[in-house]
């Protein structure tokens, strides 16, 4: 199949997110350059690398662009540190070129493998949101390709780069991205484990800002029971300096080679069963508690799971799906323990559990973060689990909380209005530059974001 303007299209039986839940049929473009991202004739929306988790960059009723391949690199001052690249590119390649110059991404989530595009449609957060914010604060300048064709130049000044920060990819195609990075000395972190008995604990240790470092996440087993339900470990850590190494200087700035192994096969989804996970997760628990301080490696660090190329087949041919919610430090005690016990008594989490602090948001509309706690699950998916999300969103909802748009699969219009007070805002933004409503995905249609 072929538009009228000559370019390819594939139909796609179904696409969907990384956890596989929800998929739906697809017309897929695949720009290589500028040229090629002619706005088509149907209703669109732009993906990335395909690592967000829920329906935000699915679109049944018109085209998916395939950004991957706009992943040039087009400027970039390493005395400033100062990177300019489109869309596409990887923060994974962006690492190659920077790590061994001296220089890091301010914020960066749990996988390399997304997109500079995706990073800021999805406002991404990292280990380090109480104290450095989300993705976009740290983004100079985008170019905004309009839905009717016309590019803009976006900064932090303009109403517009902040509501397609945490957007979702319905203001616009991102093209580039700016970015300030962060300096580092070496490619190493100097890592600090903290163990926790209870949720209780670990939520105090999370809060103590006597164990806080540059960066901090609370693994939490939420399959444990009784006096031990929701204990964790708490891990800090920072960039590590030349004279924390027990290396040469000269050897402090390697990039290191992870030789990722693919995932052999799609697991059957039962063998992923409670008995088997809380197994796991208490050899999990004994092994990390015992690791006081030591150094590793920024990948080991930041990117544990990406060692394992297409993990997501372990849950499944019903996939998963990966919840995560944030509420406010006042309320946040309680639901999180109300969210925790009820999981727990579901059954239904898996191993994959972090707990963090977040600071203020960045003022994006439809941004994330908001000052509080957030916690991030997966679930493997089985019959009752829209039920199950629907008790949980409550729960967020009526402590002040919000659910992450890029890993939402199930949330209603009507909670997510509550979620979200800024949306009155987005829309009249959005309906400035896209009066005709060619920029929508499945998402946007089930929440109500576009009519």
């Amino acid at each position: 199949m072929r538009l009228p303007d000559g370019r390819p299209v594939k139909e796609a039986e179904h696409l969907s997110g990384w956890g596989g839940v929800p998929s739906s049929p697809a017309k897929l473009i695949r720009p290589e350059k500028v040229r090629d991202l002619l706005p088509p004739p149907e209703p669109f929306i732009a993906r990335g690398l395909g690592r967000s988790y829920g329906d935000a960059a699915l679109n049944q009723e018109g085209f998916v662009l395939l950004m991957e391949r706009m992943d040039r690199f087009i400027a970039f001052d390493a005395e400033k540190g100062i990177i300019q690249a489109e869309s596409g590119l990887a923060l994974d390649d962006l690492l190659r070129v920077i790590v061994p110059r001296g220089w890091f991404v301010p914020v960066t989530p749990g996988t390399a493998f997304c997109s500079l595009g995706g990073c800021f449609a999805s406002d991404v957060h990292g280990k380090n949101h109480h104290h450095e914010g989300s993705f976009a604060s740290h983004v100079l300048a985008i170019s905004l390709q309009l839905p009717n064709g016309e590019v803009q130049v976006l900064t932090q000044e303009d109403p517009l780069f902040w509501a397609t920060a945490g957007g979702m990819g319905l203001t616009g195609v991102i093209l580039d991205v700016t970015l300030m990075l962060k300096r580092i000395e070496t490619s190493f972190v100097k890592v600090r484990h903290h163990p926790a008995q209870g949720l209780q604990e670990l939520i105090h240790l999370v809060d103590d800002e006597s164990r806080d470092d540059a960066y901090s996440v609370a693994w939490i087993d939420l399959l444990s029971q009784g006096e031990k339900m929701g204990r964790g470990v708490l891990m800090t850590g920072h960039h590590a300096s030349t004279a924390e190494l027990p290396l040469r200087k000269e050897a402090a700035l390697v990039n290191p080679t992870v030789k990722a192994r693919k995932f052999p096969f799609v697991m059957p989804s039962g063998l992923l069963n409670p008995t088997l996970l809380r197994w796991f997760n208490a050899a999990y628990y004994t092994r990390q508690r015992n690791r006081g301080e030591f150094i590793t490696d920024f990948r080991t660090y930041f990117y544990p799971l990406d060692a394992i190329r297409e993990w997501n087949k372990a849950y499944g041919k019903r996939g998963f799906v990966q919840y995560q919610f944030v509420v406010p430090s006042e309320s946040g005690r309680e639901a999180i323990g109300q969210i925790v016990r009820q999981i727990n008594d579901a059954g239904s989490a898996s191993f994959l559990a972090v707990l963090k602090r977040m600071g203020a948001g960045s003022g994006g509309p439809l941004s994330f973060p908001i000052p509080g706690y957030t916690l991030a699950l997966d679930i493997p998916f089985r019959d009752g689990t829209p039920e199950l999300l629907g008790e949980l969103d409550a729960i967020v909802a009526d402590a002040g909380g919000r659910v992450y748009l890029a890993k939402d699969s199930f949330l209603t219009a009507e909670r997510f209005r509550q979620m979200y007070p800024q949306l009155a805002t987005f829309q009249t933004l959005k309906s400035q530059v896209d009066p005709d409503g060619k920029m929508t995905s499945d998402l946007a249609r089930r929440l109500e974001i576009v009519s």
